[in-house]
């Protein structure tokens, strides 16, 4: 039988209420000797079990079924139906293990989704509907985001997604912070987590309270990661061989701090109002291989792995967002207003030096970027079908001795519409971008004219997406949905307007401010059949899509002015074709479970047939996890397979296949959960496709074991 996830417990006398974890497993207590427990789930009857004092019991809840006539449906309107939910856990790892989602090297304290090979400004991440703007300025910023505190997450494959606006090329990722239900709970969660290979340490809490005047929130996670060990002694770049004489990655410490206010209040009438509060720090050593050629004395251990030098980079963010929903009596429908403001600001700091001719700068800070933005969205859901409206703005200054991209702002105004089947967004996008000049030097440091880095811009961009929905059954066990969409995408004020050099690639960027808006074909297929009375359940979702003026970054034949050394890679637009699909299968045997995760992408140039960038090669995992029902533990491991990769890009080397071990174990306690999870356990050297250190010639991450400890008190 297969685990119910969510089901409400309560045990009588006391009526202590718990609810099961994703495995079904759930634990109850009474101060008092109880008599019975009863069991709630959606889609099950009730059951009400007697059992003894400290006794073990196995469930098994029946489904719900009703014996209805001939019923006359008037509702079109359907739930989002490829939303696949995300599970819990260091988040970096659960998008590695996930079918068709990968995580840009960055470090351990920011995070950069890849979907389908796509990242930056085409993949959305949304909380509770506002998109998040920081990390829209390139490659190699990544968004300030802690699982832990958010209540839920999923991701959302493919454009076209009406709800998730113009920047969902390639889909998104979506946090959901706990909703209100009007039950009276009181709970607090709380944990830790110690990781070898970086000497990483985390701890988090959370506490929640409802009860019929609404729901409070309240929590925060700190965390701090040492410097990366990798298994390598030396790596090559540029052809010269440079030492790592501990096998690790000096510089590459850091720390992350995250904090969440959350309240939910009912409205006079029907409908509640509630309010967000979030902050995120994270400050992050820059190996010096990253932010530039490297010497070898620049590698040598420092004595503490935590320690964190110049270069480095310093993220903040502080996001509000207040929402007010409806719920007008009698009426089926559901209307909601949402109004966010959030700050961010990104700082990179570097030992002071001129790119070639001219005065060394005062200061440290190479570049910040402080950007504000604000978003309200209007919804209304009914019976026959949804519409809504969106509103973006952002402004964003720039500052720092090393010029990466002009100030510059943006305005988005949306609306759409929905019936389940056909969906239509209608956009319109204004960006204007600021003049940018400085003084150009000669050999003897004078000034002998001036460098136009930027002119000022505007662009009026029209847009919108079409989507066409068809789910389907076939047989008794198996649904599934075809998606065909069209859809348009301004290009970023970065691919516009970038004029500078990029710490992370060490490269001069050249935006093109001729760029015009992407246009994709995309169709989309997702199945899941359940059979042998669920023992086999199969998930399979595939994907192809055409692109026409698909912004690219690619390297030029030309190098900038000395005064701004680096070779030039400009943006430009090609047309390209991608296709891939993920499958995953489950098949459970008694206390056993076995399970295999796949994916395949291809992306090309059509004009060349080249590959594009961060195509990450075909993968699969074979897994198998024990967990005996009458027990509080169970046992895991899995093989990765990671093939060549041979699709690559025309400024990209081929990579060669590997394989990763990991495990994992489990133990239910009297109040909590121990985790002990171990990866690459052979601490094997691999090249990661998708990894900034890749271009290096420097390996991934080698072995890690991490042991984690989770509580949760009902007050």
């Amino acid at each position: 039988m297969d685990p119910i996830a969510g089901a409400w417990v309560v045990a009588y006398p006391c009526q202590d209420q718990v609810s099961s974890d994703a495995n079904g497993h759930f634990a109850v207590e009474c101060a008092v000797p109880f008599d019975s427990i009863a069991v709630h789930a959606p889609g099950y009857v009730v059951a009400v079990h007697l059992v003894p004092e400290n006794g073990h019991l196995d469930l098994a809840l029946v489904p719900l079924s009703f014996d209805l006539d001939a019923v006359e449906v008037s509702a079109n309107a359907a739930p989002e139906r490829e939303a696949v939910a995300l599970p819990t856990g260091d988040f970096m790892d659960v998008l590695d293990a996930t079918p068709g989602l990968a995580s840009m090297d960055l470090g351990a304290g920011l995070v950069q989704p890849v979907v389908r090979g796509l990242f930056g400004s085409r993949v959305a991440v949304l909380e509770d509907g506002v998109p998040q703007q920081g990390a829209r300025w390139g490659a190699d910023h990544g968004a300030l985001i802690d699982p832990d505190l958010y209540a839920a997450s999923a991701w959302v494959p493919g454009s076209g997604q009406i709800q998730l606006g113009p920047e969902s090329q390639a889909g998104g990722l979506r946090f959901q912070s706990a909703p209100w239900t009007g039950e009276t709970a009181q709970t607090t969660t709380a944990g830790w987590t110690a990781r070898s290979g970086d000497l990483g340490l985390k701890a988090f809490a959370l506490h929640t309270r409802s009860d019929s005047t609404g729901l409070f929130q309240a929590g925060g996670s700190w965390s701090a990661f040492g410097d990366r060990n990798v298994p390598q002694s030396q790596f090559s770049y540029l052809g010269r061989t440079y030492s790592l004489p501990e096998g690790r990655l000096v510089n590459t410490a850091g720390r992350s701090g995250h904090a969440l206010v959350q309240a939910e209040r009912p409205r006079t009438g029907s409908g509640t109002f509630k309010w967000v509060v979030r902050a995120g720090d994270v400050r992050q050593g820059l190996f010096p291989g990253i932010v530039g050629i490297p010497r070898e004395g620049d590698l040598a251990p420092d004595g503490n792995r935590h320690d964190v030098a110049l270069p480095l980079q310093h993220a903040s963010r502080l996001l509000a967002t207040f929402k007010w929903t409806r719920l007008p009596d009698g009426l089926p429908e559901f209307r909601s207003h949402t109004a966010s403001f959030a700050w961010n600001r990104r700082l990179e700091l570097a030992p002071p030096h001129a790119h070639g001719w001219g005065p060394e700068p005062t200061s440290p800070i190479s570049l910040e970027l402080q950007e504000w933005t604000a978003f309200a969205e209007g919804l209304r859901k009914a019976a026959h079908g949804h519409v809504g409206w969106q509103v973006e703005a952002l402004a964003l200054q720039a500052n720092g001795w090393e010029f990466l991209v002009p100030d510059h702002r943006r305005l988005r105004a949306s609306s759409w519409w929905s019936n389940g089947t056909w969906s239509a967004r209608f956009d319109g996008v204004v960006a204007a971008q600021n003049a940018h000049s400085e003084p150009l030097y000669n050999a003897e440091g004078t000034v002998i004219g001036t460098d136009v880095r930027s002119v000022a811009r505007t662009w009026w961009v029209p847009g919108g997406t079409l989507s066409y929905e068809h789910p389907f059954t076939w047989g008794t066990g198996t649904t599934g949905q075809l998606t065909a969409s069209a859809s348009t995408r301004a290009p970023s004020n970065y691919e516009w307007g970038a004029f500078g050099i990029h710490h992370g690639t060490f490269r001069f960027e050249q935006g093109n401010p001729d760029l015009k808006p992407e246009q994709t074909l995309e169709g989309r297929f997702n199945l899941d059949s359940r059979v042998h009375q669920d023992a086999l359940r199969i998930h399979i979702q595939g994907f192809a899509a055409l692109h026409r003026q698909f912004i690219h970054l690619a390297p030029s034949a030309s190098f900038a002015p000395i005064v701004h050394a680096g070779q030039v890679y400009a943006f430009r637009a090609v047309n390209a074709f991608r296709s891939g699909a993920e499958a995953s299968l489950a098949w459970r045997r008694g206390p056993s479970r076995w399970t295999l995760d796949a994916s395949a992408l291809g992306q090309w140039e059509l004009a060349t047939g080249l590959g594009l960038p961060f195509t990450t090669p075909l993968q699969a995992r074979v897994g198998w996890e024990h967990a005996p029902p009458s027990q509080k533990w169970s046992v895991a491991g899995g093989i990765k397979g990671i093939a060549p990769a041979w699709i690559v890009a025309r400024n990209e080397a081929a990579t060669p296949g590997t394989v990763l071990f990991d495990a994992r174990f489990q133990r239910r306690g009297r109040h909590g959960v121990w985790l002990v999870k171990g990866h690459n356990l052979l601490n094997t050297a691999w090249l990661d496709h998708s990894s900034s250190y890749r271009a290096l010639g420097m390996v991934a991450q080698g072995r890690w074991v991490s042991c984690s400890y989770q509580l949760k008190i009902n007050h």
